[in-house]
C-alpha cells in the first residue's frame, strides 16, 4: 500500500510537470504577437545622448513588452540614458530623460568651476527653455559705459536648471510650475569664474542666449573642454 501511494504521488507530479510543460511550450504566446520596440546596439553609459546610429527597432512577444517602453525611434532620439544600458536592453520611459541627470557635476576636473547665475526672469532666460546640456552665452547690459555697451562671456555649457524649490527642471516634469527655472550652473574655467562673478556685481542678472542643443551643442561643448585642456590642463 505504502509503495502504491508513493507511486500515485509520483505520478500525480510527473503529470503536473508534464501539463506546465505544455502550457510553456506548446500553448500559442498571445496569439504569437509581436511588436516593435526600441533598442541600443551597444553598452552605453549613464548621461549619453542617444542619437540614430546608436538604436535599433527589434521585435518582441507583446506579452514581455515592458507597459513604459519606447516603440519608435522619435520617442528615444535626443533623449540621454538615466542609468547603465546594456545592449539588447529596452529601453523605457524610466531608462532615459530629456535632460541628464547631475549632468557634468560629478566630472568637472580641477581647473573646472560650476558657477550659478540668476534666471528666475523669463526675459532674462530664453523664457525658462534651457536644459541641462545645452550650449549659452550671457550677455550683461553696461549702461554706465559712454556710449552702453554689451559684454559677452562667450559661448558655456549648461550644467543644470534649477527651479525655486532646487529641483533640477527637466521637460518630462509634469507641473508646468516646477518648469520655471530660478537658477541656471553653468560649467566655467577659473578666469570666466572671477569675469562672471564680477559682471554679475556690476551689471545684475544677464540675459542668457540659447545657443545649442543636442548633437551641435555637444560639437562646440568638445571645442569648449579642449581649448581649456589646452590653457589650464597641463600640470592638473
Amino acid at each position: 500500500m505504502s509503495n502504491l501511494l508513493k507511486n500515485k504521488y509520483v505520478i500525480a507530479g510527473a503529470s503536473f510537470l508534464l501539463a506546465i510543460l505544455i502550457v510553456v511550450v506548446f500553448m500559442p504566446r498571445n496569439n504569437n504577437k509581436k511588436e516593435k520596440v526600441i533598442k541600443l546596439k551597444a553598452d552605453t553609459s549613464v548621461n549619453t545622448l542617444i542619437s540614430e546610429d546608436d538604436i535599433e527597432e527589434t521585435e518582441m512577444y507583446a506579452e514581455d513588452i515592458p507597459a513604459s517602453a519606447l516603440k519608435t525611434k522619435e520617442e528615444a532620439v535626443g533623449k540621454y540614458t538615466k542609468t547603465a544600458v546594456y545592449k539588447d536592453d529596452c529601453l523605457t520611459n524610466e531608462k532615459v530623460s530629456a535632460a541628464p541627470s547631475d549632468y557634468g557635476l560629478y566630472d568637472l576636473k580641477a581647473y573646472e568651476y560650476a558657477l550659478s547665475v540668476d534666471a528666475s526672469s523669463l526675459i532674462n532666460s530664453v523664457a525658462g527653455k534651457v536644459l541641462a546640456g545645452d550650449v549659452v552665452t550671457l550677455n550683461y547690459y553696461d549702461s554706465k559705459s559712454n556710449p552702453p555697451r554689451v559684454v559677452s562671456s562667450g559661448n558655456l555649457e549648461v550644467l543644470s536648471v534649477s527651479n525655486s524649490k532646487g529641483t533640477e527642471v527637466t521637460r518630462d516634469m509634469v507641473e508646468e510650475d516646477d518648469k520655471v527655472p530660478a537658477v541656471v550652473t553653468l560649467k566655467v574655467n577659473p578666469a570666466q569664474s572671477i569675469q562672471l562673478v564680477e559682471y554679475n556685481g556690476l551689471y545684475g542678472a544677464p540675459y542668457i542666449c540659447f545657443v545649442a542643443r543636442g548633437e551641435n551643442a555637444a560639437n562646440i561643448i568638445k571645442a569648449i573642454d579642449e581649448d581649456n585642456a589646452g590653457k589650464y590642463g597641463s600640470g592638473q
